[in-house]
């Protein structure tokens, strides 16, 4: 068994097949493109395109987080308004994601993880359609990839000479990965300590303590810049966006589900199982002036909390799971706004579903390897699927929320099978804890099937 993986990997591993797989991920992404042609951007992609197009006009909206509008306002300047360029100015993102996936791989496991890794990034669907549309997930799994990749050489030595200026990219890139998706600011903050207390900095040289916040210093002024921005332009403080609270309200209200706690943040009046009774609330705060909406919409779900602490604790286990249940957006996204017939779009969900299924579980098994070398790469990559997740705890989740995490799970999981390969084996406690883990996911999945099946 080993040696036909190890002859399949290596295989893998030509150049040739490299420049293949590389072609074939780039044209499936200029195909996705091309299917969408002349169609409208529609939902939150439409919105992010028409606030490129406000900022253009010298108008700054802060509803939803600067970052990927930001970027769409160059390309709305260089090349119009076009919703086709849009699309098309999301290619790049795609590469740079093709990119630190197979970097982390290579960091994990390798050239053949790095290979592994790139080729399963390639095949997967929801990367291939958020390469289309003008979201904000794509983007993220960007900045976080690049930042664990630069925390992972943070706890080795290979770059003592260069350290301060790592850290600091460390802390550009987690800065604007906090502008495009807000809910990574634990991440943003929260993985230069993790690397410095996981790693044992401090150990190498005295001042190393000090380093993290070096990172952390460069996001804050990041985040701090584009509040004192929006308060020159619009005169309020605004902390990334004005969505957040409200979020916070539509996870945390009496009508919210205890599983399905996304469901108003995609369920909008009128359609008919929207409750009365939580529009009339939701249009009341909606009337207050701008200023005060925020704190309106954190003290009704405070309230909700302390009322019903029974209800927040049932909500938080089921955020949790549904963070790691496999996606459906792409499947569900491609039939119900781009006519993909029923059949074709199944199989984009089953592929979906079996390749995060398969991704999952061999990150789970590179966990359990005894690899000499592996023990920076594991720690960051646990470091930031654990900081990933508290955000949507506090709000609400859905499967497709965990894709910024992606990169990381696909480099481990390619790295474990070029371990395999190579002849590492996991030790009897490390596999009982993964096969143990592994059960826990795969009910998830079951669970997750029966909800929404149901």
């Amino acid at each position: 068994m080993q040696r036909r993986l190890s002859t399949v990997v290596g295989a893998l591993c030509a150049p040739k097949v490299g420049l293949a797989i590389w072609a074939f991920a780039i044209a499936a992404r200029l195909l996705a493109v091309g299917l969408q042609w002349g169609r409208p951007l529609v939902d939150d992609a439409l919105m992010q395109h028409e606030m490129a197009v406000a900022l253009s006009d010298g108008r700054l909206e802060t509803y939803w987080p600067p970052g990927v509008a930001l970027y769409l306002t160059g390309v709305v300047e260089l090349f119009g308004r076009s919703h086709d360029v849009s699309r098309l100015a999301m290619l790049p993102w795609s590469v740079a994601m093709l990119d630190v996936t197979r970097r982390l791989g290579v960091v994990l496991g390798r050239e053949a993880g790095g290979r592994l890794a790139l080729l399963l990034a390639s095949l997967f669907p929801g990367f291939v359609l958020h390469g289309s549309v003008t979201l904000t997930h794509l983007p993220c799994a960007v900045c976080m990839g690049y930042a664990a990749l630069l925390a992972t050489e943070l706890g080795t030595d290979r770059i003592e000479r260069r350290v301060l200026a790592t850290w600091a990219l460390l802390g550009l890139v987690l800065g604007i990965g906090t502008l495009v998706r807000s809910s990574i600011l634990a991440y943003a903050f929260g993985l230069p300590l993790l690397v410095a207390i996981t790693q044992k900095l401090w150990r190498r040289r005295a001042d190393a303590w000090a380093r993290p916040f070096v990172a952390i210093a460069v996001t804050a002024l990041i985040v701090s810049a584009h509040s004192a921005a929006v308060y020159a332009k619009n005169g309020r403080w605004v902390l990334l966006a004005d969505s957040n609270s409200q979020n916070i309200y539509y996870g945390n209200n009496p009508w919210t589900p205890t599983y399905k706690t996304w469901w108003f943040g995609s369920h909008k009046w009128p359609e008919p199982t929207v409750p009365a009774e939580f529009q009339a609330e939701l249009e009341s705060i909606q009337a207050l002036p701008v200023d005060e909406r925020g704190d309106a919409f954190v003290g009704k779900a405070k309230q909700h909390l302390e009322d019903r602490p029974d209800l927040a604790v049932v909500r938080t286990a089921a955020r949790a799971r549904t963070f790691f249940a496999f996606d459906t957006f792409t499947g569900t996204y491609s039939m119900n706004k781009l006519g993909v017939p029923r059949l074709l779009a199944f199989g984009l969900l089953a592929a979906d579903a079996l390749l995060y299924l398969a991704a999952f579980l061999g990150m789970l098994g590179y966990f359990g390897l005894q690899v000499a070398g592996a023990r920076a790469g594991k720690q960051v990559a646990r470091c930031a699927i654990a900081l990933a997740l508290p955000p949507y705890l506090l709000a609400f989740s859905h499967p497709t929320y965990h894709l910024p995490i992606l990169p990381i799970v696909l480099a481990a999981a390619g790295a474990f099978v070029a371990h395999l390969a190579s002849g590492a084996q996991l030790t009897r406690l490390r596999a009982l804890i993964a096969v143990a883990l592994a059960l826990a996911f795969l009910a998830v999945q079951v669970e997750w099937v029966l909800r929404v099946g149901g």
